[in-house]
């Protein structure tokens, strides 16, 4: 059983909010990292995108490295490298999509 699900799932950007589709995505994964444990579920669409491929492939990395530490179970699809991440403690695992 889960403690917490958590899901960044599509766009969240807002004219009226002043925010960018990176900047919703970065506000929506701080609230995650703020709640996530070792009995998490995290569920991640589209990880790194909005901003430079380089510099969302970073991004990626890091968020994964981040949740991997923290030993959340997680879920995690990357338009840009056609794979499906899936993360669990020191595990790195991937399949392709479709």
């Amino acid at each position: 059983m889960f403690s917490g699900v958590f899901a960044i799932v599509g766009d969240d950007q807002s004219v009226a909010e002043n925010l960018s589709t990176f900047s919703a995505f970065v506000r929506q994964l701080r609230q995650v990292l703020a709640a996530v444990d070792d009995r998490s579920l995290v569920l991640l669409d589209e990880l790194g995108a909005g901003t430079d491929p380089d510099d969302g492939a970073a991004l990626a990395q890091a968020v994964l490295e981040e949740l991997a530490e923290r030993g959340a179970l997680c879920v995690v699809e990357i338009i840009t490298a056609g794979r499906e991440y899936i993360v669990h403690g020191d595990k790195l695992g991937f399949g392709a999509l479709g």
